[in-house]
């Protein structure tokens, strides 16, 4: 726990600090570069993306019928002047109320 003086985005590096954990993310924590950090350091995390979130498909993954994921596919993200260097997995699913949710 941190004083609410802190930025939650200062502190991405004191809450993801050991490998095996899968960390979750609000959408506001966005940020490209620390992303590609975890990736190299080996930490899984999963974050919604933002409506206006660039994406660049590289590969899709067929589906089982019924698997209650819509698409499954590993995505650049960014634009050519700010983007991730790494790949990432993309998957847009359901909710339990039927609304569309990308992670």
């Amino acid at each position: 726990m941190t004083p609410a003086k802190k930025s939650d985005r200062s502190q991405l590096d004191a809450l993801a600090d050991e490998t095996g954990c899968t960390y979750v993310y609000d959408r506001g924590y966005m940020d490209y570069a620390k992303f590609d950090d975890y990736c190299e350091r080996g930490l899984y995390f999963v974050t919604r993306t933002k409506k206006n979130t660039v994406i660049r498909p590289v590969e899709s993954f067929k589906l089982p019928i019924n698997a209650g994921v819509l698409t499954d596919e590993r995505v650049y993200v960014g634009t050519a002047q700010k983007r991730m260097e790494n790949i990432l997995r993309l998957i847009h699913t359901v909710d339990s109320e039927g609304n569309p949710v990308a992670s």
